[in-house]
This record gives structure tokens, sequence and C-alpha cells, in this order.
């Protein structure tokens, strides 16, 4: 019942380090959306940035677009196929 919040030290590779322990919190017995949620929702909330974390009406947004599914596997977060920051696609 504890939050688990996401954060990495790994400032050389960050976006690398996330996937990383995300997969780690797998292993570790967390399901892959309490993975996600740990980076995204949970992390935000842990920062007090409560306009971020989540995709809904009103909230800021950036989004990455994936090729598989990381409920599949964790390890799918890096199958990227497109960014959007500000609704902007920054990589497609």
């Amino acid at each position: 019942g504890v939050p688990v919040a996401l954060g990495t030290d790994m400032w050389a590779f960050p976006g690398a380090g996330v996937s990383i322990e995300m997969d780690l919190y797998v292993r570790a017995g967390l399901t892959p959306l309490e993975a996600i949620r740990a980076a995204t929702q949970t992390a935000a909330r842990s920062l007090g940035l409560g306009d971020r974390g989540v995709v809904a009406p009103g909230l800021r947004a950036d989004l990455v677009v994936l090729d598989a599914d990381p409920l599949a596997d964790v390890k799918n977060v890096r199958a990227i196929s497109g960014i959007y920051r500000s609704g902007e696609g920054v990589l497609r």
C-alpha cells in the first residue's frame, strides 16, 4: 500500500535508466502497469506536479508512442516510434 515512485540517478542516460529500473521493478514483483505508474503518475505526484503524470483533459502531457505493448513486457517501453512534447511531434 506504499506509493512507489520511480527515479534514477543515471544522469548520463536518464531514459535508459528509467527503462532499466522499470524492468527491475517488475522482476521485484510489481506488475508492468504498476511500474509504468511508478514512473509517471506516482513520480509526478511525489514531486508535487499534479498537472502531469496522467493523460486527462486540462493536464499537461508529453507522450511516447510505442510499437509494442508494455503491459505484455515492460521492456517494450524501449520500442519508441514517436514522441510528442506539448502536442508537437519531436520524433516520428
